[in-house]
């Protein structure tokens, strides 16, 4: 009966190393990897919103980020003029403008 408690004692002393999954190595390289994916993703949609920013012109159909839907009537530098209603134009930081809408979207009354 002893002898069986000093074979486990033995070869359970000689697995303490735990090989490559065992360590905190993976779990380190899994974070960063996610990191790596989140930021990746993010830094493609900001590039993706800057370049519709930059591309608005006079007549585009878009929502703000509040959902207002408007069109465009003048561009300037760092702001856009959109007009609302007849006789109602609101001026809004390009930033503010999060979408545009696509000519099949936009539905004649």
């Amino acid at each position: 009966m002893t002898s069986l408690f000093i074979a486990q004692a033995a070869g359970g002393a000689g697995s303490t190393g735990g090989g490559f999954f065992g360590g905190p190595l993976p779990m380190i390289l899994l974070m960063v990897i996610m990191m790596f994916v989140m930021f990746r993703s993010q830094s493609k949609r900001q590039r993706e919103m800057d370049a519709m920013q930059k591309a608005l012109k006079v007549g585009d159909e878009v929502v703000t980020a509040g959902g207002l839907h408007a069109t465009v009537t003048s561009l300037r530098e760092k702001t856009v003029i959109l007009k609302v209603a007849e006789n109602v134009k609101l001026e809004f930081d390009k930033q503010a403008v999060a979408t545009v809408k696509k000519k099949s979207d936009v539905i004649e009354a």
